[in-house]
C-alpha cells in the first residue's frame, strides 16, 4: 500500500520555518539552541514568497523552504560559527550546522541561500 501526504500538509511545517523573524550565527557546538552563543544576528522578513522565504517542490521529491543569500551580516561577537539558527520570538524553530568560520566585528559575513527539503514519504 502506498503513502501519500499532500502538499498542504508537508506545507504546514515548512510554513512554520518560514515564520521566524530572527536568523543567528551561534558558536557552542554543544547547545545550538543557546543563543546567548550568538556571534551575530540578522532580521528577517517572515512568510512565503514575503522576501526570505520561499516554499516551492523540493528537489527530489516532497517540498522545501529556501532562505535567501543574507549579504554583509556584521558580527556582534568574536568566535567561529558553528550553527544557523531560526527563531520567532525565542522560540527557535529551525537550526543547522554551518561550515566553521572566525568571526568578528572587525569583518563582515555573507550568508549563501539555503533550503531544507522535507521528501514525499516511502511505503515501508
Amino acid at each position: 500500500m502506498g503513502i501519500t501526504v499532500s502538499n498542504d500538509v508537508i506545507d504546514a511545517a515548512l510554513d512554520v520555518i518560514a515564520t521566524c523573524t530572527r536568523l543567528d550565527i551561534t558558536s557552542d557546538v554543544s547547545t545550538p539552541t543557546d543563543l546567548s552563543n550568538t556571534l551575530a544576528n540578522e532580521t528577517m522578513t517572515a512568510g512565503d514568497g514575503n522576501g526570505d522565504y520561499t516554499i516551492a517542490d523540493g528537489d527530489t521529491s516532497g517540498r522545501k523552504v529556501t532562505m535567501t543569500a543574507q549579504s554583509n551580516i556584521t558580527p556582534t561577537g568574536t568566535g567561529t560559527a558553528k550553527h544557523l539558527v531560526l527563531s520567532l520570538g525565542g522560540t527557535i524553530h529551525y537550526t543547522t550546522t554551518v561550515t566553521d568560520q572566525a568571526l568578528s566585528p572587525a569583518a563582515t559575513f555573507d550568508i549563501p541561500a539555503f533550503d531544507h527539503e522535507i521528501r514525499d514519504p516511502q511505503a515501508e
